[in-house]
């Protein structure tokens, strides 16, 4: 693994062009990081600061937008449901995001980290029972 010193690169990080495209997206909503949860994420994802994706994990909790309906993960902001995910987790949500009762209440809906597996199981089992479609 390389250290973090490695990953982050101050003369050609992705951050300020990505904060800048986030700044003009009206929908867009950058969540604060705490940098040592940051730095944690950029080093556990292994990817320097010059994709976007290394510069989101250092510098941001995540972005939200459409009011909540979409979230960005990056370093985490567990004051807005955002926690850091491990590699090889996913987050489970309940009830599912196309149901009418989530949709009634969004914020309701429950999110917890999951095991990837446990995660695509449900959803592969929402699809089977057709809870996301309309009938």
């Amino acid at each position: 693994m390389r250290a973090i010193e490695e990953l982050i690169n101050p003369t050609g990080s992705a951050w300020p062009k990505l904060d800048s495209e986030l700044a003009a997206c009206p929908s867009a909503e950058v969540l604060p990081v705490d940098p040592a949860a940051g730095r944690r994420c950029l080093h556990a994802i292994q990817v320097t600061t010059r994709s976007r994706i290394g510069a989101m994990a250092l510098h941001a909790g995540g972005v939200v937008l459409d009011h909540g309906w979409l979230r960005v993960y990056g370093g985490g902001c567990p004051e807005r449901g955002l926690v850091s995910l491990r590699l090889d987790q996913g987050m489970m949500i309940y009830p599912f995001l196309c149901t009418e009762q989530a949709q009634a209440d969004l914020a309701a809906a429950s999110r917890e980290a999951a095991p990837i597996e446990q995660v695509l199981a449900c959803q592969a089992g929402a699809i089977d029972r057709r809870i996301c479609f309309d009938n």
